[in-house]
């Protein structure tokens, strides 16, 4: 699935089964209360993912063939603690993530929550797109992690307003892919507060947790503010210091429209905006680069039964970066599509397999141990519930 929701593991609502499907790493940081959220669930999901470029494999570049590992396990229990928590944990190679909030269930207008997250195998991946295709000029790993704490409140019955404050620890680190002529950023610690606005109108089929009607909408707004130092770049080419203010804004939209009784659209559009100088996070390889992205995808889920949904899509995505040199930006558009099928052999086992293309070689990584480029991604395995 070619959008910031298209990670090591994709996940998507739009293929559910019978009870909720756990978040990836980016989606949790950002959605924070499903319409789907059941009772307690242990969710372990195994696999493989592969990529492959188009064209003529570059080692040298990244655009190369890779097979990977891949999976996640999600756990949520209600009743934490208190009968009005919940606890919600996932462990994946795209990140670890754990927060205990209020229980929206119970209809309280005001909804406490504690974070914890981190992330160790990030990868950066800064450079510039030259006639549709993406030269990298710095690539580097690291590692990240953090904690947020926020209160929430409910301003209709459907929408709710969160405010909270975070704290990040970023460390850097070069590898075998990182060019001599390119200095890596200094550690640093990052701090600020953010905003988060959700709105949720979805309408959810009882007997299998898809959702079929509505909308789910998040739209994120942070400052940040670092104490990041020395410069980083190419040396003698582009080299800056990280500013240690910085705004960025980010959505995500789920749209569902019935269609007849055993397909359902869906619009999927994710969207991102962040300072041009921003470059550590602009140029993170879990997510597209640049400073302003939109990523829209059209779905078409089709049951076949109870137990098989096959989801075919378009996709479409916008992309502006800075050129060449770092004087300017240019914008990109690319266009792909895809499809998934799933298997739901009763309510505890389902088997997936998801493909997906895109035009754009720089598509968000897939193995935790090194980062490649290609514009083929699929990925198949085993979920299994508890």
């Amino acid at each position: 699935m070619p959008s910031v929701r298209q990670i090591l593991f994709i996940v998507a609502v739009s293929v559910a089964p019978s009870v909720a499907v756990a978040q990836s790493y980016n989606d949790l940081m950002l959605v924070r209360n499903r319409k789907n959220e059941g009772e307690d669930l242990l969710q372990v999901r195994a696999g493989i993912g592969i990529g492959r470029p188009s064209g003529t494999e570059d080692e040298s570049i990244g655009l190369q063939s890779v097979e990977a590992p891949h999976g996640h396990v999600y756990f949520r229990q209600r009743g934490f603690t208190t009968h009005r928590a919940v606890l919600l944990a996932y462990a994946g190679f795209d990140g670890l993530y754990a927060t205990v909030k209020e229980d929206p269930q119970l209809g309280g207008q005001s909804q406490s929550r504690l974070e914890v997250f981190g992330r160790a195998f990030p990868y950066y991946r800064e450079g510039f797109y030259r006639d549709g295709e993406f030269v990298p000029t710095g690539r580097y790993e690291g590692k990240d992690y953090g904690v947020a704490l926020a209160t929430s409140r409910l301003v209709d019955p459907e929408a709710r307003v969160e405010i909270g404050g975070f704290y990040r620890r970023l460390k850097f680190d070069a590898n075998e892919t990182t060019s001599p002529t390119y200095t890596i950023p200094e550690d640093y610690n990052a701090y600020g507060a953010r905003i988060i606005l959700e709105q949720t109108t979805l309408a959810v089929d009882r007997q299998t947790g898809r959702p079929n009607a509505g909308f789910q909408f998040s739209l994120l707004i942070e400052r940040e503010q670092n104490d990041s130092k020395g410069t980083f770049g190419t040396q003698g080419v582009f080299e800056s210091e990280l500013p240690s203010g910085l705004w960025r804004g980010r959505g995500h939209l789920e749209w569902f429209f019935p269609h007849t009784e055993a397909s359902t659209f869906a619009l999927m559009l994710d969207g991102n905006v962040s300072d041009e100088e921003d470059r550590v996070y602009n140029y993170d390889a879990s997510k597209q680069v640049g400073n302003l992205w939109f990523d829209a995808q059209l779905r078409w889920r089709l049951a076949v039964g109870r137990a098989i949904t096959i989801t075919p899509f378009v996709a479409a995505q916008y992309v502006r970066a800075l050129s060449e040199g770092g004087a300017g930006a240019d914008t990109e558009t690319f266009f792909g599509g895809g499809l998934d099928a799933r298997l739901d052999a009763g309510n505890s086992v389902s088997f997936f397999v998801e493909y997906s293309y895109l035009n754009n070689e720089s598509r968000p990584t897939i193995s935790p141990t090194r980062d490649t480029l290609g514009e083929h991604q699929l990925f198949a395995g085993i979920e299994v519930r508890f």
